[in-house]
């Protein structure tokens, strides 16, 4: 894959919406081109975390639980495992291992950061994105904690194990 095709795959990132396409291309220059071979683990449960790959080609599977009777789930090139991993201290709280020879790129925090430092309109465009994927958090939560109630209210003695499970938010059901 050329430097053109994982700045397009950069710039397809939710997280750097925003960013103009030379602090795009800057975060690609400065990031880790990384390769797995089929059943090697990219990310670790339990692991400290102190980068995000964004898996550019090849088949990866996410491990949920750590059960042989547990299908993995497939995650689709152009996501970015373990986000959080390159902004802020962080333990991975899956397991990612590859299914077939994948490439990724490894975008460190330290080398992150270093570029915020350089650029603090970077570190402001991502601070806005944090903070509005924090709102509609804190919305579909309060959605939730409401219907959570009305469900209480209408049965009150009814374990909440009997009862049907509330119809989540459109946003919430998708991130799911």
């Amino acid at each position: 894959m050329d430097s053109d095709e994982i700045v397009s795959c950069l710039m397809r990132v939710p997280i750097f919406g925003g960013l103009q396409q030379r602090q795009i291309e800057e975060i690609a220059r400065r990031a880790q081109r990384s390769t797995f071979e089929p059943g090697e683990t990219i990310i670790e449960l339990g692991e400290q975390g102190k980068a995000a790959y964004l898996v550019l080609q090849g088949e990866t599977r996410l491990h949920v639980e750590p059960s042989p009777l547990a299908s993995p789930e497939p995650i689709e090139p152009g996501s970015l495992l373990g986000e959080l991993a390159m902004l802020v201290d962080h333990v991975y709280g899956v397991t990612v291992v590859a299914a077939t020879r994948v490439e990724c790129l490894k975008l460190e925090r330290s080398t992150l950061c270093d570029q915020m430092c350089e650029e603090p309109d970077m570190a402001d465009r991502l601070a806005q994105v944090i903070r509005e994927r924090l709102a509609r958090v804190a919305s579909e939560l309060q959605e939730i904690d409401g219907l959570l109630a009305a469900a209480a209210q209408i049965a009150p003695a009814m374990p909440l194990a009997l009862l049907p499970p509330p119809r989540l938010p459109a946003a919430a059901s998708a991130a799911a």
